[in-house]
Order: C-alpha cells, then sequence, then structure tokens
C-alpha cells in the first residue's frame, strides 16, 4: 500500500511540477510575468486551479486504481500533501536554478519594483518602510526558492484539509458495515 502511495505521489507530483514549470516558461517567453513586477491575475488563476484540479486528481488516481474505489479522509489528505511537499521541492530548485542561473536581472527588477511600491506607500510607517526595504535588499533567488518551499507547503496543507473532505470515499458496503460481528 505504501509503493502504490509514493508511485501515486511521484506521478502526480511530475505531473503538478511539469505543469507549474511549463506556465512560468510561457509566462516568462510572453513577457506576462513582469507586468508591474509580479505575476498577473489571469496567472494566478491558472496557477490555483492547476494547483487544486491536481491534488484533487492525485487523490481521485490513488483511491480509484490503488483503494479499490474508497479512501478515508486521512488517506486523501496524506497523498495531497505528499504532492504539494514534492511538487514544491521540485518547484523551489526550478526556480532557485532558472532566477540564479538563467535571468537574474529580472529576480532584480522584480524586487526592485518590490521596493518602489513599499517606498511609494503612504499607508506604510517609515520606519517599518526602512524595516521592509532592508529585508528586500537581502533578497536572493535562494531566499526567495527557500520562502516559496515553506510557504507553499503551509497553503498546500490548508487546501488539503478542504479537498480531502472532497475526494475521500466512505466504504458503506455491507461487508465493511458489519466486519467487526462476522
Amino acid at each position: 500500500m505504501k509503493s502504490s502511495l509514493m508511485k501515486v505521489a511521484i506521478k502526480w507530483t511530475g505531473i503538478l511540477s511539469g505543469g507549474m514549470i511549463i506556465l512560468t516558461l510561457i509566462n516568462y517567453v510572453i513577457g506576462i510575468e513582469n507586468i508591474k513586477g509580479g505575476v498577473s491575475i489571469i496567472t494566478q488563476l491558472i496557477w490555483w486551479a492547476f494547483l487544486i484540479t491536481a491534488l484533487a486528481m492525485s487523490n481521485t488516481d490513488y483511491r480509484k486504481n490503488h483503494l479499490n474505489g474508497f479512501m478515508k479522509y486521512g488517506q486523501a489528505f496524506q497523498m495531497g500533501v505528499l504532492v504539494g511537499l514534492f511538487s514544491s521541492v521540485v518547484f523551489s530548485l526550478f526556480y532557485y536554478l532558472f532566477y540564479q542561473f538563467i535571468d537574474f536581472d529580472s529576480f532584480k527588477e522584480t524586487m526592485d519594483f518590490a521596493t518602489s511600491q513599499i517606498v511609494n506607500n503612504d499607508n506604510i510607517p517609515d520606519e517599518m518602510k526602512e524595516e521592509m526595504i532592508m529585508k528586500m535588499a537581502d533578497q536572493t533567488p535562494l531566499s526567495t526558492a527557500i520562502q516559496y518551499l515553506w510557504s507553499s507547503n503551509i497553503i498546500n496543507i490548508i487546501l488539503m484539509l478542504i479537498i480531502a473532505a472532497f475526494t475521500k470515499k466512505k466504504n458503506n458496503t455491507f461487508e465493511e458495515t458489519f466486519k467487526d460481528v462476522m
């Protein structure tokens, strides 16, 4: 059972990571990524839809092909967390390699834009602005990839708490209901 869990998790890690990397490269090639120093709303919606769909489909795949069509909440949660964890490691590595060695200038442009947004925001107190600007100056592709790694896993856990509730399927067969009696 554990080997099938890992096989399905690795399969869906490849699908999710590959899809996220392809989306990133498409955005990069057509220039969407640096619209106002960040990612467009449409791109974000596509990412969220792809992430949620891939996590839900990994659970469905595991349930249908390895658990005889039934899955407990904990099994669904575990599958999604594994896929999310492995995918965030792969994507963080891609992010680091891409922005450290392929297009560091794009990374700097994004950091410069974020810094200018902080400077021009009148709602942020001056003392806090200075602190935030110093933190932005310390950002590197590696530190940003590490931040992505932990923040994406927190988001993944929250998503899986919800997705697992929809992808679990209780075994209501006669045999399962009365297994302790028989």
